[in-house]
């Protein structure tokens, strides 16, 4: 049985990645471009530096061309060696102080630790340090200045890296949350939301529907007490569990009612198998090892909208009791 697909679509997570970096790269321009009309220090070739800071702007509108929601989020990582670039570039034509303009790599190792797992930072170290020293080989700088890296990589690298472990643990923090608010408590299985979005996501896919509740299932609480109910209603969700295929959804939808949507392509058939396998785990589930009899309803996902699939499933789920009670009247 699949697991519902609860966690911020990745797709979403590519596109303010991007974004964020489209954000940090036009700020930066703009700070570039405006340090080429103040005060600066001699070896700043001015024009270069404008040249550079328009470039930069360009650069990052040009990122919001790419269709980023059709990409994985490390796809972003691209955008790193772009960034190096810049800075170096930036670097070499402003003097070659790379301390100096530090807060340019640190602001990327930042957007890397909120954005990419832990380890990223340290593997980006060695092209960051590269995009440090160029510069001051380049612009002939003392030799004491290339050894300012020693001290400056680390601090970009360890504040990379406790940002991406903070993002992380906040991330699976909130995983757990969204899990937890659309989980039934008692079986374990995903609630009417997931499992109404889960058949509006099955639209056109050839796929089926069941919906079921368990027969008589008050008169189990009243002879039994609730605690035999819930252990009924765990059976039952564990037999469906076993009863679907692999990458089939089983949702508990409400009391005692309970879906599954059988994925696409689905022939009648192999839904009527379903019901027959259920029909089999349900034969000793009961309290004293009576059976548990369930009524089940099928329902093909190309008959309407998610509420018309879900009603039509419900409708012949009570069909199929009131023909029961009839045979057993």
């Amino acid at each position: 049985m699949a697991s519902p697909d609860l966690a911020p679509a990745p797709s979403s997570a590519t596109v303010l990645a991007a974004r964020s970096m489209v954000v940090i790269g036009v700020l930066s321009g703009v700070a570039t471009w405006g340090t080429s009309f103040v005060p600066y220090p001699s070896g700043f070739d001015a024009a270069a530096v404008r040249a550079v800071g328009l470039g930069t702007v360009a650069a990052s509108l040009l990122v919001l061309l790419v269709p980023w929601r059709r990409l994985p989020l490390r796809a972003t990582l691209v955008l790193v060696p772009v960034a190096l670039t810049l800075i170096s570039l930036h670097n070499t034509v402003s003097s070659g102080d790379a301390y100096r303009y530090g807060t340019f790599f640190l602001v990327l190792f930042m957007w890397i630790g909120i954005w990419h797992r832990r380890g990223t930072s340290l593997m980006v170290s060695p092209f960051a340090a590269a995009a440090y020293v160029v510069p001051l080989l380049i612009t002939h700088q003392p030799t004491y200045a290339s050894w300012t890296v020693l001290y400056a990589l680390p601090v970009f690298v360890v504040g990379g890296e406790v940002l991406a472990w903070r993002s992380q643990a906040l991330a699976s923090a909130l995983e757990r949350v969204r899990t937890a608010a659309v989980t039934d408590s008692l079986t374990g299985l995903p609630d009417r939301t997931v499992f109404e979005q889960a058949v509006a996501d099955a639209a056109g896919t050839d796929a089926q529907v069941l919906f079921l509740d368990v027969d008589d299932f008050k008169a189990v609480n009243d002879r039994h007490g609730h605690a035999a109910g819930d252990a009924v209603l765990v059976k039952v969700a564990d037999a469906l569990r076993r009863s679907v295929r692999e990458g089939d959804l089983v949702a508990r939808v409400a009391g005692d009612e309970f879906g599954a949507v059988l994925r696409g392509p689905v022939t009648p058939e192999a839904g009527e198998a379903v019901t027959r396998r259920l029909a089999e785990a349900l034969a000793a589930s009961g309290p004293d090892g009576a059976p548990v009899r369930v009524s089940v309803g099928l329902a093909s996902t190309d008959v309407g909208s998610a509420h018309e699939v879900v009603a039509a499933a419900d409708a012949a789920m009570y069909r199929e009791k009131c023909e029961r009670r009839r045979a057993t009247a």
